[in-house]
């Protein structure tokens, strides 16, 4: 990195990088296949005297998204040929942690329009994926000196804010779980609640010797946190039965360890969003005790049970 006198805005120069398609993984496992070949132009940020390989911000990718470098004071990847690599799990030698942490910045602040926000991603980037040469470099200190006094202080706050919510992130987990209940007055009769988290949870329940009293079918997809969902038994024989119920359930997980890595032989390498990391998770209930079919003697109380 050159070192700055005066910080003048880039204001979204506009400068080529030819992307030259090649299924290959730096560094890592590639979890996707690269996008077409495709022009790719320098990004929102800052230059230093206009010099674009002076640039602290994001590069526009042929996709649209937002890159990032991490390799602080390698040389510009403008005017070369730089290849996508697609979405890979590891660079730079980072732990699956730090991995997710630049997902997380890139994949909530990444992609973005905004001068200050690209330039404080870019900052926080180099700071996850490769501090002892950004801190070589001169750290914050040096490349706010390509952003205007003005804005360094916004800038700082922003980057200072991503490094800490990366650092704080744990990734989400989900759970749930079912209870049946069985009416004391029609053993063929009842109720399944469903408690999930998180709150965007949805899940297919499957039952067993029963149906759902609307639709009289064993089967309901879509079923969220919160459901209370009548059934109706379906004993197998003439005699004392009992009604199970199973679930599948998924929700959103968050940023996975992994981003859209972008190579270009002898200069930086830059990074976008990866793929999130989806939550599944099962959850069963059964009956506490028999139900009765007509003809049975009904005991005066059965108990609930909780799946």
């Amino acid at each position: 990195m050159t070192a700055p006198s005066h910080a003048i805005p880039s204001h979204h120069r506009r400068r080529q990088v030819i992307v030259t398609v090649l299924a290959l993984a730096i560094g890592g496992v590639v979890l996707a296949q690269p996008i077409g070949a495709e022009a790719a132009t320098l990004g929102p940020g800052y230059d230093w005297h206009g010099q674009a390989t002076s640039h602290l911000g994001g590069y526009l990718d042929p996709d649209g998204s937002v890159s990032y470098c991490i390799n602080a004071g390698a040389p510009s990847a403008i005017g070369r040929v730089t290849t996508d690599a697609g979405i890979v799990e590891q660079v730079n030698g980072l732990s699956p942690a730090s991995m997710t942490q630049l997902n997380l910045v890139l994949s909530r602040h990444g992609n973005t329009g905004d001068d200050n926000t690209a330039a404080a991603v870019a900052m926080a980037v180099w700071s996850i994926a490769g501090n002892a040469d950004y801190q070589a470099e001169g750290g914050d200190a040096f490349v706010l000196g390509r952003a205007p006094a003005s804005e360094r202080a916004a800038i700082q706050a922003l980057a200072d804010g991503y490094r800490a919510e990366a650092a704080a992130y744990v990734p989400a987990t989900g759970s749930a779980t079912m209870a049946l209940s069985i009416d004391q007055g029609n053993h063929y009769l009842g109720v399944l609640d469903v408690v999930a988290t998180p709150a965007s949870s949805a899940g297919t329940i499957t039952l067993t010797n029963a149906v759902f009293a609307d639709s009289n079918s064993p089967t309901r997809a879509g079923v969220a946190d919160g459901a209370h969902l009548a059934i109706r038994g379906t004993p197998p024989s003439a005699d004392p039965y009992r009604v199970m119920a199973t679930g599948d359930f998924g929700a959103p997980g968050g940023p996975a360890a992994n981003v859209h890595l972008y190579t270009t032989s002898g200069a930086q390498t830059l990074t976008a969003s990866g793929i999130s990391r989806p939550l599944a998770f099962s959850a069963s209930a059964m009956d506490a005790a028999d139900r009765l079919v007509p003809g049975v003697t009904t005991p005066p109380h059965l108990p609930v049970v909780s799946g």
